[in-house]
């Protein structure tokens, strides 16, 4: 499909010749015209920035028009229009239009308008939401067990007191009588034996005759000999036998196994030879290749191939898959941005000094953590107040982050003072140490995200649950319902919450600036998704697409996970029993099962399943290092749980699981690890 993408637009009362490969300046409003005789002509045209639009002329028999203009203050359509005329217009804020001129036997047009001005209108929608309020109800709390009675009975000891004994203490031992007699013992002098002694072995006889061996010595041959050794002359003294002894060099000949080589005569072959002088004759230099000089011209050069219906599309990267990514980052051959590195504290907005700052999260924590280092004066600054920690804002190229300090030292050298801090989101304060823990059993049957919002009750901790599929969905968990006594919880509001959450494979996170926990399931269905399984991220548009050219540095490791395709997930007291499997496997390829007493329906469990098999297979653990880019259409900084697509020659998804942003000014980087699975869906 052949694109045309124009970075910057052209400049107020200069021509409009198309120029490429000029540098990108900041975009101005100003006015469009379009006058002439024009032909056969089917366009789709996207234009921003206009202050106003003409378009005049003898317009062609058969136009169709799909135009996108935002913002316009004026519109004008005027001319002889075409016998035929099919136009679509999407326009954001128009001041004013008009169509005049001669109309065509047959007009259709459709035209979306957004107006806006200051004028308060009364609210025409309602907003309806899938729970509702609780009614308080007026019985009381039952209680296990109840005070006991006092009883009226004495004490009664297992002991009583003992009696004393007048008589005097036996011993088990006395005083031995001394025996007058000699000691007698076992064992008397022994006798001498006049006799020899017999032993087990005596001397052997010295024999006169030579020790027999197993081999004995050949007899010399007289004529030559055949073989590769001979024998050798006997030893003179016949009682010594050994089993080798030295050879006699004779003078005869030996017979060997080879002999001389006869030269080879034939030549040897080589891929080249030596260069002869050339004969008389006329010598014609090759020609040197043609090396296309760069193109100035009108002439419009497609890198795309066309389409089936070849029309024109603006905006679209070749070789994606259908449906592109609203933040990305599109090919250059170099990226420049000034970042701003901000830190105040809250909520004086007093300015703080920080050296450097690493802000990090990841899909195994439940908030983002802060790291920073600044001068001695920060202890001071950031120190805890009526018992509950400071709170400091971080923006970076104006993306804010909220953090409650949890730790702060200061290190003194010679001649060098600083200060370390330390950091979570302010969702920490509904943990431990700041909270107590509470114990709860639910009497009454509640939706698992109206438990969950019962747990952060009087906390000021928002909660964002993610509820719905398709396109209410945004990567969070389907609700399901928790009968009544299957659900009991001891611990912090914040491990209230996670047991919850945790209980269909899912995780919790928060929202960067706002006391706000996000309820996020690893293969949870993003906003048109059908599944968010891992074999079904080829379909659909991904949340962020990155071009190869901003990827600092990429690192690889392999991280594969098991080769399962079913488990069975079940409840205990109140629950129910799922067979969870891969849609088009026999689900034969079992996991450990999976038991938890809030897996009470069958959307619990499906979702607790996905979590394990969404895991398996053979998959990398991408660690990618790229720039920070916030203007219009980038992505910033990228959240845990986006589908990110690399535009590489063929192109691959992934997912986000961990983020981290390193802030030492003047430079910002940030590093992602990215979960992809190489399993062809």
């Amino acid at each position: 499909m052949p694109n045309i993408v124009f970075n910057d637009l052209p400049l107020i009362g200069s021509p409009t010749p198309l120029v490429f490969g000029a540098p990108t300046v900041s975009s101005i409003d100003y006015d469009a015209q379009l006058v002439g005789v024009i032909p056969g002509l089917q366009a789709a045209v996207e234009l921003r920035g206009l202050q106003n639009m003409e378009i005049t002329g003898t317009l062609p028999q058969t136009l169709q028009v799909t135009a996108l203009v935002r913002p316009v203050r004026l519109l004008e359509l005027a001319g002889a229009l075409p016998h035929t005329f099919a136009a679509h217009i999407d326009t954001l804020a128009i001041a004013a239009g008009t169509v005049s001129g001669t109309l065509p036997n047959t007009l259709g047009a459709a035209l979306e308008l957004l107006y806006i001005s200051n004028t308060q209108r009364p609210v025409v929608a309602q907003s309806r939401d899938t729970a509702q309020i609780a009614q308080p109800t007026e019985h009381g709390m039952g209680q296990h067990w109840q005070d006991s009675a006092r009883s009226r009975n004495g004490f009664e000891g297992r002991f009583t007191e003992t009696v004393k004994v007048q008589t005097p203490a036996a011993t088990r031992f006395q005083d031995g009588a001394r025996h007058q007699v000699a000691t007698r013992t076992t064992f008397t002098e022994a006798v001498h034996a006049r006799a020899s002694l017999w032993g087990k072995f005596q001397e052997a006889l010295h024999t006169r005759s030579a020790t027999p061996a197993r081999f004995q010595d050949g007899t010399p041959a007289r004529a030559s000999l055949t073989g590769v050794f001979q024998d050798g002359l006997r030893d003179r003294r016949a009682w010594v036998a050994t089993r080798a002894q030295s050879a006699v060099k004779i003078s005869r000949s030996l017979l060997t196994r080879g002999a001389y080589g006869k030269p080879l005569q034939h030549g040897n072959a080589a891929r080249f030879q030596e260069a002869w002088v050339p004969r008389p004759g006329i010598h014609t230099p090759p020609v040197p290749p043609l090396v296309p000089l760069p193109t100035w011209s009108a002439h419009l050069l497609f890198q795309c191939p066309p389409n089936t219906t070849g029309a024109l599309v603006f905006g679209l990267i070749c070789g994606l898959p259908t449906g592109t990514a609203a933040r990305a980052i599109l090919p250059a051959r170099f990226y420049m941005t000034a970042h701003t590195i901000h830190a105040q504290r809250l909520p004086d907005l007093a300015d703080i000094p920080l050296y450097e700052a690493t802000l990090s999260a990841d899909s195994g924590s439940y908030c983002w953590s802060l790291t920073a280092s600044g001068p001695a004066s920060v202890f001071e600054q950031l120190s805890p107040s009526a018992g509950l920690p400071a709170q400091v804002q971080i923006t970076l190229d104006g993306l804010p982050w909220v953090f409650a300090i949890d730790s702060i030292a200061r290190n003194t050298a010679f001649g060098k003072t600083g200060v370390s801090v330390q950091g979570r989101s302010v969702t920490a304060l509904i943990a431990a140490p700041y909270l107590r823990s509470e114990q709860r059993i639910e009497p009454d049957a509640k939706t698992a995200q109206q438990l969950a919002l019962m747990a952060l009750a009087n906390t000021g901790i928002a909660l964002d649950w993610g509820i719905g599929a398709g396109a209410l969905a945004n990567g969070g968990l389907i609700d399901w319902l928790v009968p009544a006594g299957a659900y009991s919880r001891q611990g912090t509001a914040l491990e209230a919450v996670s047991r919850i959450v945790q209980a269909a494979g899912g995780y919790l996170q928060s929202h960067r600036s706002a006391p706000t926990l996000l309820a996020r399931h690893p293969y949870g269905q993003r906003i048109g998704d059908t599944s968010g399984a891992p074999w079904a991220w080829s379909s659909g548009a991904a949340d962020i697409e990155l071009a190869p050219d901003a990827l600092i540095t990429t690192s690889i490791r392999r991280k594969d996970g098991p080769d399962i395709t079913g488990v069975y997930v079940s409840g205990t007291s109140a629950g129910v029993l799922a067979w969870v499997k891969r849609s088009g496997t026999a689900g034969d390829k079992l996991a450990p099962m999976l038991t938890d007493s809030l897996i009470t329906h069958t959307d619990a469990a499906r979702q607790a399943g996905l979590a394990i098999l969404g895991a398996a297979g053979p998959k990398h653990a991408v660690q990618l290092a790229l720039p920070v880019l916030t203007g219009a259409g980038q992505p910033g900084v990228l959240d845990v749980g986006q589908l990110v697509q690399i535009n590489a020659s063929q192109p691959w998804r992934a997912r986000v699981r961990a983020v981290s942003v390193q802030a030492s000014a003047p430079t910002l980087r940030q590093t992602i690890t990215l979960e992809r699975h190489l399993e062809v869906a």
